[in-house]
């Protein structure tokens, strides 16, 4: 069985959490359940609208992800049982990968698609694959290590950053640097386990990396499909 036992680490990390520190990161990822499900079904009925199969279908894969992710963190966290906490941790981790694919996914089928597309999603999915075997393995059994592969696999996108510049709007690259950043910035907080709350703070990084990735897709969107400022801040109009 897989989820025979904790490891050293992991008994080390869960035994810092104190019963507040699980419940608010248990909140703070309920949040983006709600934010994933209500931001899909917005996204959903404009890209629906503009006739485009492909791009649709890549938006509800992230958003299935999104919603799958923030579940799994939220009943991972919410569990006080051993045995369900340790299935529940494994789910968490498998999620991550799969939010990762999910993330490069409305791209890839829409304004990647007639180019490289295809290939950027056999890989990056062949990976998650591979990574989350790995999890449900419990193979990879230091944290430290999974990030650095959630990070490697996020980031592997900047080897094209040419034809990204070439293909998308400014506004879309922008938004998934600044939301690439977040997701980077808070495995700080997510390593310094010695800080109070440090988990949850890392939720709120990851928090602001997929808000940040909705706003990118809304910027691949045709200009009139969407109102002027239908989220503060953005102006689909003028871009």
């Amino acid at each position: 069985m897989p989820f025979h036992r904790w490891t050293h680490a992991e008994k080390h990390l869960v035994s810092r959490q104190s019963g507040l520190e699980e419940t608010l990161n248990s909140a703070t990822h309920a949040v983006g359940v709600v934010f994933g499900l209500a931001a899909t079904a917005m996204l959903l009925r404009f890209t629906m609208a503009q006739g485009d199969f492909w791009f649709s279908l890549g938006v509800a894969v992230f958003g299935f992800t999104v919603v799958v992710l923030y579940a799994a963190s939220t009943l991972y966290h919410w569990a006080r049982n051993p045995a369900r906490k340790r299935l529940l941790q494994v789910i968490d981790h498998v999620a991550i990968y799969l939010l990762i694919a999910g993330t490069y996914t409305p791209f890839a089928l829409g304004p990647l698609r007639e180019g490289w597309g295809w290939g950027m999603l056999a890989l990056i999915w062949g990976l998650a694959l591979g990574g989350m075997a790995l999890e449900a393995k419990r193979a990879v059994r230091n944290r430290a290590v999974s990030i650095a592969l959630y990070l490697g696999m996020g980031w592997i996108a900047v080897l094209s950053f040419p034809t990204l510049l070439e293909l998308l709007p400014i506004q879309a690259v922008t938004w998934l640097l600044v939301g690439g950043t977040a997701y980077t910035l808070g495995t700080v907080f997510f390593l310094w386990t010695r800080l109070p709350f440090h988990h949850t703070v890392w939720h709120i990084f990851v928090l602001i990396g997929t808000v940040c990735h909705f706003c990118a897709i809304l910027h691949l969107l045709a200009p009139g499909e969407l109102p002027p400022n239908l989220v503060p801040g953005i102006s689909i109009a003028g871009r």
